[in-house]
């Protein structure tokens, strides 16, 4: 006996497309799980991987990928640390193409732990601050004013020099 469908056969192909794509940054503490998703389409479908530091990362006891019917695939870090940080990436292809997204991800540690880095920007401005507190210079007089003497009703003129960094006011009493 013949059937006949009313619904036409989808024979077309296509490369791998990036769905939900990761985020540009991660960011999780020192010993936090951490789960990076992601989610694909493609025809065949498409075989994926995962790298980190542009090493393959494979299923172990630190790192757990799942992948799902419907393209989802998640990269679980059970417990991070500062050294897992960097460039983590998702890769899927087929026949027709490949597809990636792109993470950093940012382990800190927890502050006053000998894990614990200060962010970039903190050390940044905490070396200008220094090389500001290097070029300042507290007020000093390098030549103070002398006594003069003058009649009553006679212009005085009072002259000292002296220095700092910032330039100092000088307020007369």
């Amino acid at each position: 006996m013949l059937e006949i469908s009313s619904q036409p056969l989808d024979r077309t192909e296509s490369a791998p497309k990036i769905i939900k794509k990761l985020p540009q940054i991660t960011s999780t503490k020192t010993g936090e799980l951490t789960r990076l998703e992601v989610k694909v389409k493609g025809k065949p479908k498409p075989k994926i991987k995962w790298y980190k530091q542009e090493l393959e990362i494979h299923s172990s006891t630190e790192f757990e990928i799942e992948e799902f019917k419907d393209g989802t695939s998640i990269l679980t870090i059970t417990e991070t640390y500062p050294d897992d940080s960097g460039e983590i990436v998702f890769e899927a292809h087929n026949s027709l193409g490949v597809a990636t997204t792109t993470t950093y991800l940012s382990v800190g540690g927890i502050v006053g732990t000998k894990e614990y880095r200060k962010p970039e920007w903190v050390t940044q401005m905490e070396e200008m601050q220094e090389a500001l507190r290097a070029t300042q210079s507290i007020p000093r007089f390098i030549q103070e004013f002398t006594d003069t003497y003058a009649q009553e009703g006679e212009s005085v003129v009072f002259e000292c020099i002296y220095s700092g960094n910032p330039v100092p006011g000088i307020i007369l009493r």
